[in-house]
C-alpha cells in the first residue's frame, strides 16, 4: 500500500492583506506570491508532526507559496524537494463574472471561463502527473504540497464532492458513503490517501 499526503500550502501575504489574484493576467504574479509571516511560522510547525514526518518522497508546485511550505518538510525530513509545474494551481482564464462559477466547476467537469482550465483539465494534468510519480514509488510515503482547487478536483476523482454554499466555497467530501471532510479547504488542510497498487484509493482521512 502507498500512501499519499495531499496538502494546501500556508498562509500568504496576499490572503494575510485581504488581496487575492488568481486570473490568467496576473498569472506570473500569482506564482511568485510568498507565505505571510504566520504562514512562515506555520509551515514550520507543520513540518514537525508526525504524521508528515513519514514523508520520503517529496513534490510541489512551482508557486512559491507552494515551495516554501515544502522547504520545512524537506528540511525536516532530510529529503529532496521536487518542483513540477503540472501540480499548479487552477488557471482562472478572463473572469466572466458568474457568481455560481465555483459550483459550477465542481458539478460540471468542463465548465470554465475562456483562456482557463475546467475541472477536468486540472484533474487530468493533476492525476497524470502524480500516477507517474506513484509508479516509481510505490510503497512509499508521497508529499505533495499545492493549492485548494487544484487538490479538490484532484481529490474527485475518487470521492463526491457536494456544494454546500458556493459563496463561502464550503463543501462535502464523501468516500464509500462516508463523510470525509467538511467546510472549506484552508491553509495547510491535509488529506492521507492509502491506493492499492493501481493507484485505487482504498481509504482516505482528513488529517489536518
Amino acid at each position: 500500500m502507498t500512501k499519499i499526503y495531499l496538502i494546501r500550502h500556508a498562509d500568504t501575504l496576499k490572503e494575510n492583506l485581504g488581496v487575492y489574484i488568481a486570473d490568467d493576467t496576473n498569472q506570473e504574479m500569482n506564482e511568485k506570491c510568498v507565505l505571510s509571516a504566520k504562514g512562515e511560522e506555520e509551515a514550520k510547525q507543520f513540518a514537525s508532526k508526525e504524521e508528515i514526518k513519514q514523508i520520503k518522497v517529496l513534490w510541489t508546485s512551482n508557486a512559491v507559496r507552494a515551495i516554501s511550505t515544502a522547504k520545512y518538510i524537506s528540511e525536516n525530513n532530510n529529503i529532496k524537494l521536487n518542483i513540477n509545474e503540472e501540480f499548479k494551481e487552477r488557471i482562472i482564464g478572463e473572469k466572466q463574472g458568474n457568481p455560481n462559477y465555483f459550483k459550477e466547476q465542481i458539478e460540471k467537469e468542463e465548465y470554465k471561463y475562456n483562456n482557463g482550465e475546467s475541472r477536468k483539465d486540472v484533474q487530468t494534468r493533476m492525476y497524470n502527473t502524480l500516477n507517474n510519480i506513484f509508479k516509481d514509488n510505490k510503497n512509499e510515503t508521497i508529499g505533495l504540497v499545492t493549492h485548494s482547487q487544484a487538490m479538490l478536483f484532484l481529490l474527485m476523482k475518487w470521492t463526491n464532492v457536494e456544494v454546500i454554499d458556493g459563496n463561502k466555497r464550503e463543501i462535502k467530501i464523501t468516500f464509500n458513503d462516508q463523510e470525509i471532510f467538511k467546510g472549506n479547504i484552508k491553509n495547510l488542510e491535509t488529506f492521507e490517501l492509502n491506493v492499492d497498487d493501481e493507484m485505487n484509493l482504498k481509504e482516505i482521512k482528513h488529517i489536518i
